[in-house]
C-alpha cells in the first residue's frame, strides 16, 4: 500500500478484480480518475474507490455501455438510477425477444434439415399438416422468385418487423393464377414465423418435390408437373401453391442437390 488508505494501480486492480489497463482506459475516458497522483505521476487510489469501482463494475455486468455508466456515475440518485434500471430492462427484454425468435428460426430449420435430408426427388406425395404461422410480404406485379428487386424487398420488409434474416422464407403461387396455368401472375413470398399474422391451415397437401439449381429458377415446368400430378392423382386443388427450399445453400454445398418443395392443401375428387 502506497500510503494509509491508498493504492497503486496494481494493488487497485488486484483488490477490486479489474485489469490495470482497464484502469487506464477508464481514467482516460473519465469513468473513473485516481483520487491523487504522486510527484512521480503514479497513480493512487483510495479505498472508498473500491466502493465505486464495484458500483461501475455492476452496471457494466448489467449490459450498460461505457457511455451510460458514464453519465450515471455523476449523477447517481436513487430516481436516476431506477430511470436508468428500466431503460435497461426495455433493452434486455427486446434482446430477449430477438434471441428467442432467432432460437425459433434454428429450430425451424434443423427440423426442416431432419426431415428433407433422405428426400430422393423428382418425388410426389400426399402428407398431413399441421396449421403453421407465417408471415405474407407485400403483393409481388409478377412470379416472386423472378424478381430479383422484390426478393430483397421482401427481405428488408422482414427486418424491419423485426423477423431475424436466418428465417426460412418461400413463394406463393395463388390459386387462381395455378388453376389458370398464368405462372408469371401476381404472387408473394412468405417467411416461416410466429411473428406473422396469417397461417398455413392444416389439412391434407399434396407435395412434390424437386431438384432446383437456383432459387430464381423459372419454376415453370414444376408446377406443370405437380399441377399433372394432381390431376392423375384425381385431386382437388383446396388453396394456393406454396414453394419452399429446405435444402438451400445454407446447408447444401452442391446446388445441383439443392431440393425445391412445392405444395398445396388438396381433396380427393
Amino acid at each position: 500500500m502506497a500510503q494509509d488508505g491508498m493504492f497503486t494501480i496494481s494493488e487497485f486492480a488486484e483488490l477490486s478484480g479489474i485489469t490495470r489497463s482497464n484502469l487506464l482506459y477508464y481514467d482516460a475516458i473519465g469513468i473513473l480518475k485516481p483520487a491523487y497522483r504522486a510527484g512521480n505521476n503514479y497513480r493512487l487510489y483510495s479505498s472508498r474507490q473500491l466502493e465505486l469501482i464495484n458500483a461501475i463494475l455492476s452496471l457494466r455486468s448489467m449490459g450498460l455501455s461505457l457511455d451510460a455508466v458514464r453519465e450515471h456515475i455523476p449523477n447517481r440518485t436513487p430516481e436516476n438510477t431506477l430511470d436508468l434500471f428500466e431503460t435497461q430492462i426495455k433493452a434486455l427484454s427486446a434482446k430477449i425477444d430477438d434471441l428467442l425468435q432467432l432460437r425459433e428460426s434454428i429450430e425451424k430449420r434443423a427440423e426442416t434439415i431432419r426431415l428433407h435430408k433422405d428426400i430422393k426427388a423428382p418425388l410426389f406425395t400426399i402428407e398431413v399438416r399441421s396449421t403453421e404461422t407465417i408471415f405474407i410480404g407485400r403483393l409481388c406485379a409478377s412470379a416472386p422468385n423472378l424478381d430479383v428487386a422484390y426478393f430483397h424487398s421482401f427481405l428488408k420488409q422482414c427486418r424491419e418487423v423485426g423477423i431475424s434474416h436466418a428465417t426460412q422464407i418461400g413463394q406463393i403461387v395463388f390459386m387462381e393464377s395455378a388453376l389458370a396455368g398464368s405462372w408469371d401472375a401476381a404472387g408473394c413470398m412468405y417467411a416461416k414465423t410466429n411473428k406473422g399474422s396469417d397461417n398455413i391451415e392444416e389439412g391434407m397437401f399434396a407435395v412434390l418435390f424437386e431438384l432446383s439449381q437456383d432459387y430464381f429458377d423459372d419454376n415453370h415446368a414444376y408446377y406443370e408437373k405437380f399441377m399433372r400430378h394432381v390431376s392423375k392423382n384425381s385431386l382437388e386443388l383446396l388453396g394456393n401453391i406454396y414453394i419452399e427450399y429446405p435444402l438451400d445453400e445454407m446447408s447444401e454445398n452442391d446446388p445441383k442437390k439443392h431440393l425445391v418443395k412445392i405444395f398445396s392443401p388438396v381433396r380427393q375428387r
